[in-house]
């Protein structure tokens, strides 16, 4: 990186209690102790005055952002005051702006057409917020993978909401006061989905007998033994290299053009579908270009 520099690279995240936000932190941590540099962390919910005052001051080379969201405070200290930038994990509509992204939408798309080769026929969705472009990505792949398999998906069974364990829970139940015959949940986050496993216990319906579940994230919590939650594995670790590889080139190159890399997701399947394999060759790796990703 640039000489009369300060060593020290932001990452900002969105509610640390969130677990996938702890692993992007330790992929993150790791990178950039490797090239000897040192991790500033922000926590964007946490609204510090400090975090500002660093942007402000440029007391970090380089901010890598995994929680962008529409009026976050820190991205708009970032931009103001040029500060090089790369967000990792999700992006922005309207923003130009180096980023690290999964397919999101191909691994919505994907899930879709596991849960239908499965044999599920009533098939629920939750996604959270519609500002969080991974979230609305999967959501939207899931959706045109139903409709791809000919399946559906009711406005009923069609829910946003936060991204918490409590919004999992509270969703199932009223999913399946509105529809007693669900038998499938398609879970944006891993923290969603454990919620639907636990409100499904509450309900008395068995995973995955009466009701298959699957996440996205893979977190640690999913491969647990009481959960086994076939989920989407993000490839965390390549993501937090090439983040850093990119922000190196922005410090050296500031007006450069941005760079936009998308790393494919891998289908973890585990007891919460019953581990049933998926039929046929195809994977997230094999699947043709889709229209609107």
């Amino acid at each position: 990186m640039r000489t009369q520099r300060t060593g020290c690279i932001s990452l900002v995240i969105a509610d640390i209690t969130n677990p996938l936000f702890g692993q992007i932190v330790r992929s993150v941590e790791r990178a950039l102790a490797e090239r000897g540099l040192t991790l500033v962390l922000w926590d964007e919910d946490a609204r510090d005055t400090n975090a500002m005052e660093d942007v402000r001051l440029s007391l970090v080379d380089g901010i890598i952002m995994a929680a962008a969201l529409p009026g976050s405070r820190v991205l708009d200290a970032a931009l103001r005051n040029r500060v090089p930038m790369v967000l990792i994990n999700r992006t922005l509509d309207d923003l130009e702006a180096d980023a690290v992204l999964s397919e999101d939408y191909r691994g919505g798309f994907l899930a879709a057409q596991y849960l239908v080769a499965c044999g599920r026929k009533r098939i629920g969705a939750l996604s959270g917020p519609d500002g969080a472009t991974n979230s609305r990505d999967r959501a939207r792949g899931f959706r045109d993978g139903l409709a791809a398999s000919g399946t559906g998906l009711p406005p009923t069974l069609d829910r946003t909401g936060e991204i918490t364990h409590e919004a999992g829970r509270q969703a199932l139940h009223a999913m399946v006061r509105d529809d007693p015959d669900l038998d499938a949940v398609f879970c944006i986050s891993d923290l969603i989905a454990l919620g639907v496993v636990d409100g499904a216990k509450e309900l008395g319906r068995d995973v995955p007998a009466d009701l298959f579940v699957m996440g996205y994230n893979d977190i640690d919590m999913a491969s647990w033994a009481s959960y086994s939650l076939s989920t989407f594995s993000h490839p965390i670790d390549q993501m937090a290299s090439e983040a850093l590889n990119l922000l190196t080139r922005r410090i050296a190159h500031p007006n450069s053009r941005a760079t936009v890399v998308r790393l494919p997701n891998r289908l973890i399947i585990r007891d919460s579908t019953n581990q049933v394999p998926f039929p046929g060759p195809m994977s997230t790796d094999e699947l043709p270009d889709l229209e609107g990703e």
